[in-house]
């Protein structure tokens, strides 16, 4: 009698129904719920707070490169063993926002072409390499030096960074 059972149960399973998907669907929706509603369960991203440079032509005249100018944005990332190189990578990337431009901030470093290719990072001395954009990272005395400028203290934000050097070596040339 229990064989029996067990046959019929085991045929069921070979023949799902309707009903059995019906039943499957609804756990699944149930465990999508459970887990929605607690959100303990769900697994936490560690972030940090960065900041990001930029230049504020409100706070320096006659664009005289003055370091005081340079204005933090403050972004909340995710935590990674490659937090400096990306910090990097979103200083480049990140375009102003219409609030940000208003305020007199802007930046010589936003260049859909212009990329971080490697970092290093050696007895305080993090070495930046980047790609070269003809036309980008030349010009004149003021977009070289800002852009010098706002790589450099977004980089020097860390600690352990006390010197930055960019490659290759004839990349910023005014």
């Amino acid at each position: 009698m229990i064989a029996a059972r067990w046959a019929k149960l085991l045929k069921l399973i070979k023949k799902p129904t309707s009903w059995m998907w019906l039943g499957v669907i609804l756990a699944i929706l149930g465990l999508m719920f459970y887990l929605w509603a607690n959100p303990g369960l769900k697994p936490q991203v560690e972030t940090v707070m960065i900041k990001l440079y930029y230049y504020d032509s409100t706070r320096s005249e006659n664009y005289d490169y003055d370091w005081g100018a340079l204005t933090p944005i403050e972004v909340v990332v995710p935590a990674s063993k490659s937090i400096i190189q990306d910090t990097i990578r979103l200083l480049l990337s990140r375009k102003l926002g219409p609030a940000e431009e208003e305020r007199g901030l802007f930046s010589e470093v936003y260049n859909p072409d212009f990329k971080l290719l490697g970092a290093g990072f050696k007895a305080g001395v993090l070495t930046l390499t980047f790609n070269e954009v003809p036309g980008f990272t030349s010009g004149g005395t003021a977009h070289i030096t800002i852009m010098l400028m706002q790589l450099e203290k977004t980089a020097k934000q860390f600690p352990e960074v006390k010197k930055v050097v960019f490659k290759p070596d004839d990349l910023f040339e005014p």
